[in-house]
């Protein structure tokens, strides 16, 4: 299960209990996709897309997601004989049935992300040491990493120096005092 979030959601007549990818657990080729509905393998062009665009904005290009999907969905909203060997089905109201799997899994993906990275995104908090004696102060310009976000801080020095900070589409300058 290394590698894998678990996601379990519940609503009218659909219970999913899956395991899907996290953020960096792709795969080359779309070999460990499992769908079951009702204990029942099948095949399902529309199942498989709403995992796909779940991971929207977050999978490489070249990439597959991993996902093991177990749903219990009430029998008589399911048609099981589609198909001679039962692998495909037809839904009662198949974009129910995608918008919660969709919907399910890419808040999770999403919720699991920003975890990640929140420690590439919070605002550092600076304190300025207060000058001593027979220091030169002078302005050493440090970038900081940019955030998806971009924000505006205004830093106010021991001396009474006013600095900003920015994170837009160029890295931010941090001016820090510099014993010299």
């Amino acid at each position: 299960m290394k590698g894998l979030t678990e996601v379990n959601a519940e609503t009218e007549g659909i219970r999913m209990k899956s395991y899907v990818t996290k953020n960096d657990n792709f795969r080359n080729m779309k070999s460990h996709q499992f769908i079951f509905i009702n204990r029942r393998p099948i095949k399902d062009q529309s199942v498989s897309h709403a995992v796909y665009k779940a991971y929207e904005g977050i999978i490489p290009h070249d990439k597959h997601p991993v996902f093991f999907l177990f749903l219990d969905i009430d029998p008589a909203k399911v048609d099981v004989n589609v198909h001679p060997t039962k692998r495909e089905v037809r839904f009662e109201n198949k974009e129910l049935v995608y918008r919660f799997i969709n919907t399910s899994i890419r808040d999770a993906v999403r919720s699991e992300r920003a975890e990640y990275t929140k420690q590439f995104t919070e605002i550092p908090s600076v304190d300025f040491p207060m000058p001593q004696p027979g220091f030169h102060h002078h302005l050493i310009l440090y970038p900081l990493p940019l955030t998806s976000t971009g924000y505006r801080k205004t830093l106010n020095s021991p001396i009474g120096h006013r600095c900003h900070s920015y994170t837009l589409e160029t890295p931010s300058l941090l001016f820090q005092e510099k014993e010299g």
